[in-house]
């Protein structure tokens, strides 16, 4: 299970079809299992294993999907990040705190 599903991260990307089994998006695919591990290995919790997907990791994989995406070649580093993905992964530690 991903954060976001295929059909959430289609209409992020404006991609259309949406890509399936049968048509997969090697590229999407990656960007989406890369947005995942992101998020986990920066809060240390797997956002993705929950029944119900929190709002605000739903927000923060699809920021980091269209980075990913549209430009595979980014270090990743969190200064290379938009603000707003940076705000996001904090709001997600903050929510995991004991």
């Amino acid at each position: 299970m991903s954060i976001l599903t295929l059909a959430e991260a289609a209409a992020v990307l404006k991609i259309t079809p949406i890509p399936d089994d049968d048509n997969p998006d090697l590229v999407l695919n990656m960007a989406l299992a890369g947005a995942d591990d992101f998020i986990k290995t920066a809060t240390g919790y797997d956002w993705a294993a929950d029944t119900t997907i929190d709002p605000t990791a739903k927000m923060a994989a699809s920021m980091l999907l269209v980075q990913f995406y549209e430009n595979p070649a980014m270090t990743g580093s969190d200064m290379d990040l938009p603000y707003g993905v940076t705000s996001r992964i904090e709001q997600l530690r903050a929510k995991k705190l004991p």
